[in-house]
């Protein structure tokens, strides 16, 4: 390991050194007044000598107590020596622009947020009518208006939402778990134990239910979206938090890549109430009430303004009102204010100090002044600059209060602490798979409409009568009762009844159009459920849940892809806010689970608090790659298993019982009990087994006149240990012993 550190201050200067633990070397900065180093030499540990005696004189040589290992400073000009000190200290720096004022930043945070939000606004339109396809309201409210009037069938047969019911319960099934991955062998113990770490961080805030409201985001509007946050509601010291967030309310600069890994930037949006806010942000709360009373006075009586991206003309569909430029940021009905989040990339030119003969290089951009000179005179370093990508996150609220502006944001890492995903992407603008098949769901409820107007209107029967047919006053309680079950009529003469005749039938043509709009629906949708029979075998499931894959493969794929963002950037957190100690008591926390965590094939339970630290310590998270796999624990995987150990159990391999229950669809207490009564069988039956082969050895004994002491105290005779007695000599033995040979 290689680091730059502070020596402690000696007189009134003190050296940045340069340390190479591997080569037990390291050289101080010059001083500026008379450009002494140090060079520094690690010294290595001593183990402890214990006292002697010479054998000679007899004389006791002392001992030796140990020594740790230290680094040794050579002296300086004046034999004056240094130790280790702290480590540089670095100092919180903003890239702001001075000559820029409040209403400056707003403005841009405004400009960035109506710029970005236009750009997907045909997208974000076309998502909100996918969800409400997927809801049921999938008729415009003037048709729908127009068919009640006219006294007109209105249907909805809703074939969308079990289409995504079908989808979102297979994620449910097939969940999948971040794995760290070694990319040395030597790594492995390290790697299961961040895998069991990276699984409790999340359960822990509930992710995979977010997870699994996001994908359905993902099938219906085509984008998903997880904001990753630190709270300290329950933990002061921050825990991670892994949440959805409503995908209509972030917008991304312009990017080409799937994930928006090379977007430049991205607003996120929320309505707060006026009280709420003004809690939030307590410092700012006079001026967000003067902005919310300023829009109040300033519209007309009776405007109402909607929520973004509902309807109407303005960019956040607003009623058309001129009279104030922020209106489109205020709710008057809701009493709310629209707080944009504005995160983007921002370049700054830093100083980097290296060693090229080293391979040693790091980012001075937070040294102060002097330790940046300083650094630049260690020997065999060189300053030179490059430009750096740093956040800067600005949070505005009404369309006019700066409610903070961190540049650059202090942030576990340089990177976007939100992960989008997108179904279906080209040409910038995404869609999900409702999208696709809208206009055969309209026809579907058209045509079962018209099928019902016309069963209505044609499917009756028909009399004919003449003015004969029924005495006076008779024919109008025909025409109004004739339907009813059991009805009676007098007529004239029973010769002459009025005379029934079948009805228009009913055009099948209209019944295939729907079977056929049916069909294109299925297809487009391309999900087909396939129900399971009762004998069905585990590798039958299996190969079905791959089948149900084909043609949504890309939504999982989409969904993988963020998952192993999401873990990337569980790193720099989990290395920030998780010291060791920490990490310790939350994978301990593992063993209360049903997951049987192990680490290197080792269960957890084995490893001491001093294993686990002793792992952190000589691992690195920066050198394990990241996978997305099935959870062992999913339940279509889990059925699946079992169904094949049980297989290959019934086909006379050794399957342990154990290992089948593991994954056994049971409550888990009954698993447990279940495995304590089959331990106990065990237990029975080694007993029973040794206790035969030890009456076996006792017989053969016996018949040698050999009685162990076991068998003399069972039955009451003395015991005869070693040779047997010569032959006329022998203790006869008593009845029951000899029934012992028989």
């Amino acid at each position: 390991m290689k680091s730059l550190k502070r020596t402690t201050v000696f007189g009134d200067h003190y050296h940045l050194v340069f340390l190479n633990d591997e080569r037990g070397y390291g050289i101080t900065s010059a001083d500026k007044e008379n450009g002494h180093v140090h060079q520094v030499e690690w010294v290595p540990p001593t183990e402890e000598i214990p006292p002697s005696q010479d054998p000679v004189t007899g004389e006791v040589i002392p001992g030796q107590p140990a020594q740790p290992g230290y680094w040794a400073y050579s002296p300086g000009p004046d034999g004056h020596v240094h130790d280790h000190g702290e480590d540089i200290p670095l100092v919180k720096k903003s890239i702001a622009s001075e000559d820029k004022n409040e209403w400056d930043t707003v403005s841009e945070v405004l400009e960035c947020f109506n710029t970005w939000y236009e750009y997907d606004k045909p997208s974000i339109e076309a998502g909100q009518a996918s969800e409400d396809f997927r809801s049921g309201k999938q008729w415009n409210d003037s048709d729908r208006q127009t068919l009640n009037a006219q006294g007109r069938a209105c249907l909805t047969i809703n074939r969308i939402a079990n289409k995504i019911d079908t989808l979102s319960g297979f994620e449910r099934k097939q969940r999948t778990d971040i794995r760290f991955v070694p990319q040395e062998a030597g790594d492995q113990k390290a790697a299961d134990l961040y895998n069991i770490l990276v699984k409790q961080l999340l359960d822990k805030c509930n992710f995979w239910r977010e997870r699994s409201e996001s994908f359905e985001d993902l099938i219906v509007a085509g984008k998903g979206s997880w904001n990753i946050r630190i709270s300290r509601d329950n933990d002061l010291r921050g825990d991670v938090i892994v949440e959805r967030f409503p995908w209509d309310q972030s917008v991304y600069a312009p990017f080409d890549k799937a994930d928006a890994s090379d977007s430049e930037g991205y607003c996120k949006y929320r309505w707060f109430s006026l009280s709420k806010a003004q809690q939030l942000w307590p410092d700012k709360a006079e001026e967000l009430k003067n902005t919310y009373t300023t829009v109040v006075d300033r519209l007309p009586y009776g405007i109402e303004r909607t929520r973004p991206g509902n309807q109407q003309d303005t960019l956040l569909g607003a009623n058309s009102v001129d009279t104030n430029i922020f209106g489109q940021y205020i709710d008057l009905k809701r009493k709310s204010v629209l707080v944009i989040e504005c995160a983007r990339y921002v370049y700054v030119k830093v100083p980097v100090i290296g060693n090229i003969e080293e391979d040693f290089y790091v980012n001075a951009w937070q040294y102060n002044k002097a330790d940046l000179e300083k650094a630049s005179t260690i020997p065999g370093f060189v300053r030179f600059d490059r430009t750096i990508k740093k956040i800067r996150i600005t949070k505005v609220a009404g369309g006019k209060v700066l409610l903070s502006d961190e540049n650059p944001a202090d942030l576990p890492s340089d990177d976007f602490y939100f992960v989008p995903f997108y179904a279906y992407r080209k040409r910038g603008q995404y869609w999900g798979k409702v999208e696709q098949v809208k206009d055969s769901q309209l026809l579907i409820n058209k045509l079962a409409s018209q099928a019902t107007d016309i069963g209505n209107r044609m499917v009756s029967y028909n009399y004919f009568y003449d003015r004969d047919t029924f005495p006076d006053n008779e024919l109008k309680r025909f025409i109004e009762t004739s339907a009813e079950p059991g009805a009676m009529f007098e007529v004239n003469s029973l010769s002459k009844l009025p005379v029934k005749t079948e009805g228009a039938k009913f055009p099948s043509e209209i019944v295939n159009l729907m079977a056929l709009q049916e069909r294109l629906l299925d297809e487009g949708m391309n999900v087909v459920p396939e129900p399971g029979g009762a004998n069905e075998s585990g590798a039958a499931i299996l190969q079905k849940q791959q089948i149900k894959m084909t043609g949504n493969e890309f939504l999982f794929d989409s969904l993988g892809d963020a998952m192993i963002r999401l873990g990337r950037l569980l790193v720099p957190i989990i290395k920030k806010y998780y010291p060791a100690e920490r990490v310790v008591r939350i994978v301990r926390s593992a063993q209360s689970t049903s997951m049987n965590p192990s680490i290197g094939g080792v269960p957890l339970d084995e490893f001491t608090d001093d294993d686990i630290l002793q792992l952190l310590e000589q691992s690195d998270l920066e050198k394990f790659d990241l996978v997305v796999g099935e959870s062992a624990y999913s339940p279509t995987s889990r059925l699946g298993t079992f169904l094949i150990l049980t297989d290959l159990a019934a086909k006379g391999v050794d399957i342990p019982a154990e290992m089948i229950l593991q994954y056994a669809d049971m409550p888990e207490k009954d698993k447990e009990a279940l495995l304590a009564r089959l331990e106990e069988q065990q237990q029975a039956a080694n007993q029973a087994t040794a206790t035969a082969g030890d009456a076996e050895i006792e017989k053969t004994l016996v018949a040698k006149n050999i009685i162990p002491p076991s068998v003399a105290e069972r039955f009451g005779i003395p015991p005869t240990v070693g040779q047997p007695t010569p032959e006329g000599e022998q203790p006869q033995p008593s009845p029951d012993a000899a029934l012992m040979t028989q």
